[in-house]
């Protein structure tokens, strides 16, 4: 997916070739589709397909971005970040990598009250790589031909929702689908789910780290539910701390180890 500027826009006049544009859409809509994939494959326990689509890449009213870059501990916005990359253009991920940390709040909790506990997510370096890079160079020039041939509406929904192309949002619908048709396991989106949370609930840990780990709470249920629903017996807050933090990175770390991911 290489271009030029001259291929987007007419040599006479300068307007946009609306061909052009709506051909790197569609090309930036399919990357993303698999940068999705990715991720949802590798950032830890899997959250559900209506909690995705909720993705915020700004803040809007009351509702907070859910994409930080960790510098260690110390979170920063995609958009701080992308000021550092100006700065730091050579050594932009040995400066800010640690990774990606995805704060998605939306969960069935949410959905009765209005609010929900804070629910972390840490893909690994390479992916938060690929996310970074999209985010910084691909995104931006999709916002810019989606305000050119979409109604202004699509144009807000670009700049703030993470799943989104070709003019639209991402429905929960079009997510486990795309989801399912990419990474190709044969299986629903919620018999990924299921099969994940079983994964790490019997991978082989320390006693005293399993019960250290917040599992369940990554994967958005109460413990008795995953006791209930996936047969492991085992013996409201919107403010991330430290310990917080490292608990749930480390729930994603130990699913990166299950996979064999560095």
């Amino acid at each position: 997916m290489f271009y030029f500027l001259d291929h987007f826009f007419d040599k006479h006049d300068h307007k946009i070739n609306a061909r052009s544009a709506s051909t790197y859409l569609s090309d930036a809509g399919k990357l993303l589709a698999m940068l999705f994939t990715l991720l949802h494959l590798t950032y830890g326990q899997p959250a559900r397909a209506t909690e995705m689509v909720t993705i915020r890449l700004r803040n809007f009213g009351a509702e907070r971005r859910s994409i930080f870059v960790t510098n260690g501990m110390n979170d920063l916005s995609f958009f701080e970040a992308v000021i550092i990359f100006q700065l730091h253009h050579s050594h932009i991920m040995s400066y800010i990598l640690d990774g990606i940390m995805l704060d998605i709040l939306y969960n069935k909790t949410q959905a009765l009250t209005g609010f929900g506990p804070t629910i972390l997510r840490f893909p690994p370096p390479l992916v938060s790589s690929l996310l970074f890079v999209y985010l910084r160079f691909v995104r931006p020039v999709e916002t810019y031909f989606t305000a050119a041939l979409f109604k202004s509406q699509a144009q807000v929904d670009s700049v703030n929702f993470f799943l989104f192309s070709n003019g639209k949002r991402w429905t929960a619908e079009k997510t486990r689908d795309t989801f399912c048709r990419i990474s190709n396991l044969n299986l629903t989106w919620s018999e990924f789910r299921h099969v994940s949370i079983a994964f790490l609930r019997h991978m082989s840990l320390p006693e005293n780290l399993r019960e250290y780990l917040p599992i369940d709470e990554q994967a958005g249920h109460s413990q008795a539910t995953a006791e209930k629903v996936y047969g492991f017996a085992d013996s409201a807050s919107h403010t991330r701390t430290d310990m917080m933090m490292r608990g749930f990175k480390a729930v994603s770390l130990a699913w990166h180890l299950l996979l064999k991911i560095k």
